[in-house]
């Protein structure tokens, strides 16, 4: 490969030579819901699942205000606070959990 078309025009960056090897272990060994090596790194699993979980809470209330006969739009402001308080059931969790 030549310089023209790795795409690194100057490295000054010297990292470790121990660094590229725990990079990599620490992005594709290390998802806890996997027991051998992923595909994608590790952060844009985690990633993935989260907006998956958002999009599942998010249906889920919506589905309640449709069977509740409540007609919600995504333009109302006062609506989308109703759809994020009916998101979040549980105040007192920290963060994200979804092991």
């Amino acid at each position: 490969m030549d310089m023209e078309t790795s795409g690194v025009l100057h490295d000054t960056w010297k990292p470790m030579v121990s660094f590229w090897p725990t990079v990599t272990h620490a992005l594709t060994y290390m998802f806890c819901r996997a027991t051998s090596t992923v595909s994608l790194p590790a952060p844009v699993l985690y990633a993935h699942l989260a907006a998956k979980r958002a999009k599942e809470c998010l249906d889920g209330a919506w589905t309640i205000a449709t069977f509740r006969g409540i007609r919600l739009s995504v333009d109302n402001v006062h609506d989308v606070n109703k759809l994020t308080e009916a998101i979040n059931v549980n105040n007192g969790l920290d963060g994200m959990t979804f092991v």
